[in-house]
């Protein structure tokens, strides 16, 4: 409130310079030559300190530096040396003399501060005065239109670059100020029409002093058509159920509204919404009123909600492949509007980073190649737009990578094509592995293998003659019946005979 008083006052100031009033009464003298600019924003101070009847130039937020320059409808410009002239010229216009123009640049001082600031042009000067919460053109027309009056069409506005534009109906008036920004103010071409709603007559607004006048005679009968608020609370725990409470008025009527589809056994300010399945609502009350002295009729309000549910329990199968490890099968079914994080070892990885599975590039699976010996905590983590917690699921995994096999080789006789290969890996008395000659499995070895002949014993040795001479490729495997990640060795051997 302090802040507004100061802007009011400075700007209070500014008018009184340029009006050059002083102690000797208004309008001490006029200025000749200047050259004054149309300013929206020095009649917006002006009305602003009328409307709150500003006592003293400390109210204002900032101080002008006199003398100041006006210029009134009638062509007059005045020159203000002091506060007191200042006040007097705000307070003594009328509908036929009142101010319309400033002198730029001038000065002004923030009152917090003796800094001293020049307003060069009008965007500045707005910008200036939208920090001190003044009721602005563009806010009240805002407010009033089709509440208390609406324009006769077509009007004419000037853009922010000072080009006429034609406005031929309501929306093409909304369309304009939205492509303005927020920041424009109504730039008119006088005059122009209004008509007043709740007299039914038509005026015509020769200057922006009488347009405030009306628009500020509005505010009465605006207030006294509240505007509908209307709140939202969940009842229960997993967010689906509802209550909205809107404005609560004598004499009024409620239609109320889910995802615009009328709820006709809903007529009181109350509304107890049944238990959404999880989604988006939107609920909207249009309030009428029945009472003579409202302009408005109508109002309305709307709120959105999102209907949640319980998080279902959420799991995973682990299965080795080759030398990697798959985590898949999500046991919930697979819906859109859920995602999976995976964690190892409370670190995040994305799946998409690692081996993507040919058959699902979803988050629902994951590869996790290349992990070190030992357990791992591996998580899953699955998140919803409509769930109203997390849901997670963590299992542990043993990697045990199979010992890496070597072997030797000696060939049987000279020229013979006879070799004879042997392992000589630690392990291999403990852990079954076969030799594979070009590709083709030769035979198993190693230790005891359950799935073969639990009572044989293998001697670590393959003897094999080959019947073609040239490169041979000779490998040693660790078998995956073992629960080891496999491991290969291979050697070229040149055959001559």
């Amino acid at each position: 409130m302090n802040v507004i008083k100061k802007i009011i006052n400075i700007l209070t100031l500014y008018f009184m310079a340029i009006s050059c009033v002083g102690d000797d009464g208004l309008f001490e003298k006029e200025i000749a030559s200047l050259n004054m600019t149309k300013s929206i924003t020095i009649v917006t101070v002006l009305h602003n300190l009328r409307i709150t009847e500003m006592a003293n130039e400390e109210e204002l937020c900032f101080r002008f530096d006199y003398p100041l320059s006006l210029g009134y409808n009638t062509g007059a410009s005045i020159s203000i040396s002091d506060f007191k002239g200042f006040k007097e010229m705000v307070f003594s216009q009328t509908p036929s003399f009142n101010v319309s123009k400033i002198n730029f640049p001038f000065t002004i001082r923030p009152a917090s501060s003796d800094l001293s600031i020049e307003v060069t042009n009008e965007k500045q000067f707005n910008t200036l005065i939208s920090e001190c919460n003044f009721k602005t053109l563009r806010k009240e027309v805002d407010r009033s239109l089709n509440i208390c009056f609406d324009y006769n069409y077509p009007i004419t506005l000037l853009d922010t670059s000072d080009i006429p534009k034609n406005i031929p109906n309501q929306v093409a008036l909304t369309t304009f100020l939205t492509n303005q920004g927020e920041d424009y103010q109504p730039n008119h071409e006088f005059p122009i029409e209004i008509n007043i709603l709740s007299t039914k007559e038509t005026k015509k607004i020769h200057s922006y002093f009488e347009l405030f006048n009306i628009l500020n005679s509005c505010n009465t009968i605006v207030e006294n058509c509240p505007e509908a608020t209307l709140v939202a609370t969940s009842v229960t725990e997993d967010q689906n159920e509802f209550t909205f409470k809107t404005t609560t008025l004598p004499e009024a009527s409620y239609e109320w509204y889910l995802n615009d589809q009328l709820l006709p056994d809903q007529t009181t300010s109350f509304y107890r919404a049944p238990k959404f399945t999880p989604g988006d609502y939107e609920i909207r009350v249009i309030i009428t009123y029945n009472r003579e002295e409202c302009i408005a009729t109508t109002t309305s309000a709307s709120v959105k909600v999102t209907a949640l549910e319980a998080c279902p329990e959420i799991s995973y199968m682990k299965t080795a492949i080759d030398s990697v490890f798959l985590l898949a099968e999500i046991s919930e079914p697979n819906t859109d509007d859920r995602s999976y994080i995976w964690l190892v070892d409370n670190v995040i990885i994305d799946p998409q980073t690692l081996n993507p599975n040919p058959n699902d590039q979803s988050d629902r699976a994951l590869f996790l190649p290349g992990l070190e010996d030992g357990t791992h905590e591996i998580c899953v983590k699955s998140k919803s737009i409509y769930c109203n917690s997390e849901s997670i699921y963590c299992d542990k995994i043993t990697v045990d990578y199979c010992p890496e096999p070597t072997f030797t080789s000696k060939e049987l006789g000279a020229a013979t094509g006879t070799y004879l290969f042997e392992a000589t890996f630690p392990e291999r008395t403990s852990v079954v592995y076969k030799w594979v000659v070009d590709g083709v499995d030769i035979e198993n070895d190693g230790g005891i293998d359950s799935n073969l002949d639990s009572s044989a014993l293998f001697d670590n040795k393959l003897e094999f003659t080959f019947d073609q001479p040239g490169t041979h490729s000779v490998c040693i495997s660790v078998r995956n019946a073992q629960p080891c990640i496999d491991a290969t060795e291979c050697m070229d051997i040149d055959v001559v005979f």
